[in-house]
């Protein structure tokens, strides 16, 4: 999913991106954030663990680098 016009996210912008990884890895499909790049958003996911949760990549480009990820 890509990230890069959001800036900053709430409980229930968190609580759906949670949502959205369970449906994906029901689905067998990968989940993963791209275009992060407010530093505020960042730090939210980093909280909550979504960072973790979710195979968070800074970008595109670093997605297709497993190993930056």
């Amino acid at each position: 999913m890509d990230l890069s016009a959001v800036s900053l996210c709430d409980g229930a912008g968190v609580r759906a991106l949670i949502t959205m990884r369970e449906l994906a890895v029901q689905a067998g499909a990968e989940f993963v954030l791209t275009g992060l790049r407010a530093p505020t958003l960042i730090r939210v996911l980093e909280i909550t663990g979504c960072d973790v949760l979710s195979g968070l990549c800074q970008s595109p480009a670093a997605h297709r680098d497993a190993s930056a990820c």
